[in-house]
């Protein structure tokens, strides 16, 4: 019994510093699996739903917290793809997983980073258990059909694998040779 529960303790410390077989990664059982559906409110009280939300492009959903540095870069880089592929389909939700001692500090930390896509508060953790979320920040990639097509743990600046997913799945621009204006 001991020795099961040190190796359950080295396999977790083993994953929590990166030295996880290929395929062990956190989300790696969710890619090409259906995306759990979910239905939740974001900050301002819209309604959200999975299925709504898909059903006008690719949907990016990012894991975060206010305490993980790496989050606010990856949030802002959000905010780009979201100014420069929103208007081809792309919708970004944001899913905070602050706890309840953090869940005040939300709402003016996302207005200091001047973000426009929806923010959620997963304050039970149920969307972090659906999709599998163990390290943050982590990025989901959903696509019309309603399939997980990518997963994104961690952030790396300058790491292009994610966006070139995403821009894979839009639409040709259609701006793309016109005059700038």
């Amino acid at each position: 019994m001991i020795s099961r529960l040190r190796a359950g303790a080295l396999a977790l410390v083993a994953l929590a510093l990166g030295f996880a077989p290929p395929g062990a990664r956190a989300g790696a059982l969710l890619e090409q699996a259906q995306a759990p559906a979910f239905r939740v409110r974001d900050l301002d009280g819209r309604e959200l739903s999975l299925a709504t939300l898909r059903a006008r492009g690719p949907v990016l959903i990012d894991f975060w917290a206010t305490w993980c540095e790496p989050c606010r870069a990856a949030l802002a880089e959000l905010e780009d793809w979201r100014r420069r592929w929103g208007p081809r389909g792309l919708t970004v939700v944001a899913v905070s997983v602050d706890g309840p001692r953090n869940v005040a500090k939300v709402r003016p930390f996302m207005a200091r980073l001047k973000v426009g896509y929806p923010v959620v508060i997963d304050d039970d953790g149920r969307l972090q258990e659906l999709y599998q979320v163990t390290q943050l920040p982590t990025s989901v990639l959903v696509d019309t059909a309603g399939r997980v097509v990518a997963v994104r743990v961690g952030y790396r600046r300058g790491d292009r694998a994610l966006a070139e997913r995403v821009e894979s799945m839009l639409p040709a621009d259609s701006t793309a040779g016109e005059p700038a204006r």
